[in-house]
């Protein structure tokens, strides 16, 4: 079962250093807490605010809470000029904070990467750029904490479970390009232990464990394809992917420990009481739930991540609201310090969570997911027909391939490892009579379209989809017998 715990920065400006929020942490039954620590270039061998953390750190320790430091430059821009002293300045900083609190073996590297927000630039003609960035940051980070020690748990990223192709990139798309550069610099080591992902909406009013995102973001119910897109840029390198069903034991004991999750930030915002508004400035600028929803989201979300064992940690963010209603109030606890109805109900759920139910298990794919091919009914098609097409689709950006192929007769046999090579052919013996390709789009629908006339026979479809994340994921799709005049 995964470590709970809450991401919040309320116990190390405390007045008592945290103490009486860490006890209340025992008291729900969370063991962790996530610090953010900021990197200033302008000052990289000065560690920012030691004083809150020297006080803190010692009360959570003291408390048996879990300290995660999630350090990273609060200046959006940190990394895109002077790029490679800076990098090698933040790699110091982090071995500086290892050395100066050893009780901290969980360090969180980077947040948010793939959000313009935190880190700039995100692209350079329509193509990512940060992830190459963020790769080269990972590297340094992980080589440097090891070697300061090698017990220290490296988190990478901390990435944000949309993007919108603008100002932002979509998780997958960012995971996709993270593994391009790491082969790119022919590194043999991993830039990661585990992977710190953020689960929160836009709209928190119907958000809890069962909701998906659209691909190629992310949300809480798809993780698996999370986890695809990091298979699917890392598999066969230095880097560690996800444990799936179905390993055998001595390879499991012999290869690398697999990557797990860190879910970083789970949020649920709700409504204020009117009575409290005075407590709280500015003006809400998303949609929120109301308390008892986020009561049965947390309970939902907890269940489901219980029984992925590929979940290390969830760490709700907040336990305490933030003042300002432009950014979150998500706590368990509203600014006055009473207890939301969410607060009792986590403290319940996780009592439980080690009765998650059937644990979920996972195996990398090997075809383009939501593949489809619509051949339409129509068989027959008089001589003079000059246009034949088919409709297809995915659930994932695609690139298909369409070929009409003539065959003997309607009984002719369907070979398809054969066929798949044939498409392959642009012209000769055996290659298709007409093609046609096209790039698809997630959920939408092109029409691959043949043109010519044919002589009176049989023919049939031949239709190949590949991934764009991941070529080597293909799916196969035959037709049915047409006849022409």
């Amino acid at each position: 079962m995964p470590t709970v715990g809450v991401a919040d920065d309320a116990p190390k400006y405390a007045d008592d250093g945290g103490e009486a929020i860490y006890q209340r942490l025992r008291g729900l039954g969370m063991r962790e807490t996530r610090m953010v620590v900021d990197f200033d270039p302008a000052e990289p061998k000065t560690i920012q605010e030691k004083a809150f953390l020297d006080r803190s750190v010692d009360k959570a320790v003291a408390a048996g809470v879990e300290v995660v430091f999630s350090v990273y430059p609060h200046v959006p821009r940190t990394f895109a000029t002077d790029t490679a002293a800076r990098i090698a300045a933040f790699g110091s900083y982090l071995a500086l904070l290892a050395r100066t609190y050893p009780q901290v073996k969980r360090f969180i590297v980077l947040n948010e990467p793939n959000e313009g927000y935190f880190f700039a630039p995100q692209f350079s003609a329509r193509k990512n750029v940060s992830a190459a960035i963020a790769e080269k940051v990972l590297a340094t980070a992980y080589d440097r904490l090891k070697r300061v020690d090698p017990s220290v748990t490296v988190i990478g990223l901390g990435l944000s479970p949309d993007g919108n192709g603008v100002t932002s990139t979509a998780p997958v798309r960012f995971i996709q390009a993270l593994g391009a550069a790491y082969r790119a610099s022919h590194r043999r080591r991993p830039i990661m232990d585990e992977l710190a992902y953020h689960i929160h909406p836009r709209d928190s009013r119907t958000f809890d464990g069962r909701t998906h995102f659209r691909w190629p973001n992310g949300g809480p119910a798809d993780l698996d394809r999370i986890k695809q897109a990091v298979w699917d840029a890392f598999h066969g390198t230095g880097q560690p992917t996800f444990a799936e069903a179905g390993t055998p034991q001595g390879a499991a004991l012999a290869a690398p420990q697999p990557l797990r999750f860190v879910l970083a930030e789970v949020a649920v915002q709700v409504g204020i009481p009117p009575a409290l508004a005075p407590l709280y400035t500015s003006s809400e600028n998303v949609p929120v739930a109301t308390e008892a929803w986020q009561a049965k989201a947390y309970v939902s979300l907890l269940r489901t991540f219980a029984c992925d064992p590929s979940v290390a940690d969830v760490l709700l963010f907040l336990l305490i609201d933030q003042p300002d209603l432009g950014r979150y109030q998500s706590g368990l606890m509203r600014l006055d310090g009473s207890e939301r109805p969410a607060y009792d109900a986590v403290r319940g759920e996780i009592a439980d969570l080690a009765d998650c139910g059937t644990e979920h298990s996972w195996r990398h794919a090997v075809h383009v997911f939501g593949a489809r091919v619509a051949f339409g009914s129509q068989t027959t098609f008089p001589a003079k027909q000059r246009v034949l097409g088919v409709s297809v689709t995915a659930g994932e950006d695609a690139t298909a391939k369409a070929g009409l192929f003539r065959i003997a007769g309607p009984g002719a046999p369907v070979d398809r490892k054969l066929l798949s090579r044939r498409l392959n052919r642009a012209a000769g013996p055996g290659a298709p009579l007409l093609a046609d390709v096209a790039r698809v789009k997630a959920r939408f629908l092109p029409r691959l379209e043949v043109r010519g006339t044919l002589p009176r026979g049989y023919y049939r479809w031949v239709v190949r989809l590949r991934s764009v994340m991941n070529t080597g994921r293909t799916s196969l799709f035959v037709g049915p017998v047409l006849r022409v005049g």
